[in-house]
């Protein structure tokens, strides 16, 4: 009687197996791998980002009014070029940078 343990003391029958090649562990790590991938779907909590981002910068466009309109009854411009900056570089993270960024991890 044969025993396939590895504590057992007899003697095999079948010669040891000097193979060393790994392209069968391969195959089966990749297919464990795939299976325990995340799914290509985003969740559903996420799907509205654009929507989000759209609606951000289209507050930020109607606060860039509201300080247009402050413009013109300030004195001192400097306070409100700061602003027009500050809602400048807002913009551009919301148009440009975000999306690029939610490109890069596919979502």
């Amino acid at each position: 009687m044969e025993s396939n343990s590895p504590y057992s003391t007899q003697f095999l029958s079948s010669p040891i197996q000097h193979d060393m090649s790994t392209k069968n562990q391969m195959k089966m790590y990749k297919t464990e791998e795939k299976n325990h991938m995340a799914p290509k779907d985003v969740p559903n909590s996420f799907n509205g980002a654009e929507a989000v981002l759209g609606d951000a910068y289209e507050q930020l466009l109607l606060f860039k009014k509201m300080v247009d309109v402050y413009r013109e009854l300030e004195e001192d411009q400097t306070g409100v070029a700061t602003l027009e900056k500050i809602l400048d570089q807002m913009g551009q993270h919301i148009t440009i940078n975000i999306p690029n960024e939610l490109d890069k991890l596919s979502l």
